[in-house]
């Protein structure tokens, strides 16, 4: 009988080995892609359902997908939340993002796919949004941390977005589950001088790179200073880069604090 059983493992294992293989070279293609956006569109919708199939499959949430490459792939603390991420670039040098939510449900006892849509170019004043997975300001994440809120078990997740020709952006996006299971991107949970906001963007200069990561010495999300290279160039991002001193986010009392 468990002779069975491993059989029947093996046998799935080597089906979502060829799964993770085959996405793997397509998002492989996928990025690769320059200057001809009818063929990203057109990969971009091959990926998304192929890898739809593969993450609706009895048994895919067991399985790590360690070796999905260049894909990101972030899974919280408690083991309830795996998001898969990935980029694409547009003839004029934007980025688009892709991904795909799995979560499992203990009240459904089974996991819960959302396909997420990147809709960052229509989205106003992003910082106090709230978002769902079909306007999603995309970002490819590489980081998650989990805390607790008023708004329940929430996620916080870093991320990365290519932006255009001129900026990159970083991210500090917050995630909670609705009743129905179904997923929202935006609490107000960050506070930097007493004002709210649900969501941290950094934009700075393509030639520049930003650390932003969590600390789990000291249980902060420690970043770069951004500041423009010189006074002229304030409020023009594609001037800012790190100055050599640190910020960081604390989390008191229900909120992360801006330091």
């Amino acid at each position: 009988m468990l002779s069975a059983l491993a059989t029947n493992k093996e046998v799935v294992d080597s089906t979502f080995i060829d799964d993770e293989r085959r996405i793997s070279e397509l998002v492989t293609e996928l990025i690769e892609v320059r200057f001809n956006d009818s063929k990203l569109d057109e990969l971009s919708k091959q990926i998304n359902k192929e890898f739809a199939i593969v993450l609706n499959k009895e048994g895919s949430f067991d399985y790590p997908f360690d070796s999905i490459f260049p894909m990101g792939k972030v899974v919280s603390e408690d083991k309830l939340v795996r998001i898969f991420t990935w980029f694409a670039i547009r003839a004029d040098g934007s980025h688009v993002h892709f991904g795909f939510i799995q979560y499992y449900s203990k009240i459904k006892k089974r996991a819960l796919l959302f396909p997420l849509i990147d809709k960052s170019d229509l989205i106003k004043n992003p910082e106090i949004q709230t978002l769902y997975s079909n306007n999603w300001f995309g970002a490819t994440y590489y980081e998650i941390v989990q805390s607790k809120s008023i708004y329940g078990e929430t996620y916080i997740l870093l991320g990365w977005d290519g932006n255009d020709i001129y900026t990159k952006k970083k991210l500090v996006e917050t995630l909670v589950f609705l009743k129905d299971d179904s997923p929202k991107f935006g609490v107000p949970i960050f506070t930097k001088d007493r004002l709210k906001s649900k969501r941290i963007i950094f934009e700075y200069s393509r030639m520049a790179s930003m650390m932003l990561k969590y600390d789990k010495s000291s249980q902060m999300i420690v970043m770069d200073n951004l500041a423009p290279s010189k006074p002229v160039y304030n409020g023009n991002y594609q001037f800012y880069g790190p100055d050599l001193s640190i910020n960081a986010l604390k989390f008191e009392n229900g909120l992360w604090i801006y330091y």
